[in-house]
C-alpha cells in the first residue's frame, strides 16, 4: 500500500528496513504542471477514464478494469482509493483487488508522444513489483492524443508496466470544440425541428430501480461537475450507486433522424456515441451508443431510460410537442 512518509523515516529506511516491508516514501517537490512544451491541459486535470483490459498481454484475470486519472488521482472506484489514494493508474481485478501502476507526483516526467503534437507522461508507483521491473516498482506511460472523438485504451506490455492512450479534442492545441446543432430538418425537405428550448432548460434526470441516476442535457454538457469532469462534452451520463461514473453519450459524435423513418409522425431522435466498451451477445466489442428519442406528444412527459444489450444502446425516451411535425412547422413559420 502507498504510504506517505516524513523525510526522517526515509532517512532511516536502511536501518528500519522499511523498503523490505513494502513501504516506499514519497517526499520532495509537488507534481509537475499538466503541460508540456507550451501545450497546456487544464481541462483534462482530474478526468477519470476506465477500460476493460481482460485479454491484453499480461493482464490475465477476467474482468480486470484499468482506471486512470489525468494529472491527478483515481477517484472513480473505491478499490483504488483504499489501496492508494494517490494512484493515477490503477488496475482492479474481478475480486476488487487493486494495484497501482503509477502516481502523478514529483517523479512523473513529460515527453513527446508517438505523433507530432502529442504528449506523454511517465509515472512510477510506490508499490513494489517482483516481475521484470527495472527499478523494482510498477510503472506506466500515458499518451495524450489529439482526436475529435474521445477514446481510451491500454495494454499491459509487461507484468510491471502499462502503456495507455487517451485520445480527446482537449489534447489539441487549441482544444477542438464540437459544433452542436439543436435544430434538424429531414434531408429530403420538410419542417425544422427545434430543440433549443430543451437545451436551455438544463439537465433531465431519471432514477433507475437500481438507484443509478441518469442525466441528460440536450445539445450540451451535463451540468453535474463530476460528469463534466470525465468528458467536457458529456451529454448523457450515469452516476452509479457505488460512486463511479459512465459517459453514455458525447456531443462529439452525433446524428439526427426520425425514430421511425417509415412513420415520421412518431418523432425525432439523435444518436450519441458513448465511452463504454461493451460486449455484444455474439462476443464482439464496440463502443456503446445513446439514442435520445423525442416522441411526438401534446404535453411533455418524464424522461425514461432503457438498455438494449444486443446493440449496446441506451434508449432515452422523452414525450414532447417538440417532436411533432406540426410544432416544427409552426417554429419554421415563426
Amino acid at each position: 500500500m502507498h504510504r506517505k512518509c516524513a523525510a526522517v523515516w526515509c532517512a532511516l529506511a536502511a536501518v528500519l528496513t522499511l523498503a523490505a516491508a513494502g513501504v516506499v516514501c514519497v517526499v520532495g517537490a509537488p507534481a509537475p504542471p499538466c503541460s508540456w512544451e507550451g501545450m497546456n491541459f487544464p481541462a483534462l486535470v482530474g478526468a477519470q477514464v476506465a477500460v476493460d483490459v481482460t485479454g491484453t498481454t499480461g493482464a490475465g484475470p477476467s474482468g480486470a478494469i484499468l482506471h486512470a486519472a489525468i494529472c491527478g488521482a483515481v477517484t472513480s472506484t473505491n478499490a483504488c482509493v483504499k489501496e492508494d489514494e494517490f494512484s493515477s493508474v490503477c488496475l482492479v481485478t474481478a475480486e476488487q483487488q487493486a494495484i497501482s501502476f503509477g502516481a502523478y507526483d514529483s517523479s512523473s516526467t513529460w515527453g513527446g508522444g508517438m505523433q507530432p503534437g502529442d504528449a506523454a507522461i511517465s509515472m512510477r508507483s510506490s508499490q513494489i513489483c517482483n516481475g521484470d521491473a527495472s527499478d523494482g516498482v510498477y510503472t506506466s506511460n500515458l499518451e495524450l492524443m489529439c482526436q475529435r472523438v474521445t477514446s481510451f485504451g491500454a495494454t499491459q506490455t509487461s507484468p510491471c508496466h502499462f502503456s495507455l492512450f487517451y485520445a480527446t479534442p482537449l489534447a489539441c492545441q487549441p482544444p477542438l470544440a464540437p459544433s452542436v446543432s439543436c435544430q434538424w430538418s429531414p434531408p429530403s425537405g420538410g419542417p425544422v425541428y427545434d430543440f433549443r428550448a430543451l437545451q436551455s432548460g438544463g439537465d433531465l434526470t431519471y432514477i433507475a430501480p437500481t438507484g443509478d441516476e441518469y442525466r441528460l442535457h440536450v445539445c450540451d454538457t451535463v451540468s453535474t461537475k463530476r460528469c463534466a469532469d470525465v468528458n467536457i462534452f458529456n451529454g448523457a451520463c450515469r452516476e452509479n450507486t457505488d460512486g463511479t461514473l459512465a459517459v453514455l453519450g458525447s456531443w462529439e459524435n452525433y446524428e439526427w433522424g426520425f425514430v421511425n423513418p417509415a412513420v415520421p409522425a412518431v418523432g425525432v431522435q439523435v444518436s450519441l456515441r458513448g465511452g463504454l466498451l461493451c460486449t455484444a451477445p455474439d462476443g464482439t466489442q464496440a463502443w456503446n451508443w445513446s439514442v435520445i428519442r423525442f416522441l411526438c406528444a401534446e404535453q411533455e412527459g418524464a424522461l425514461a431510460v432503457t438498455y438494449d444489450e444486443a446493440s449496446c444502446t441506451y434508449i432515452w425516451t422523452l414525450s414532447t410537442p417538440l417532436g411533432c411535425a406540426a410544432q416544427a412547422a409552426t417554429i419554421a413559420e415563426a
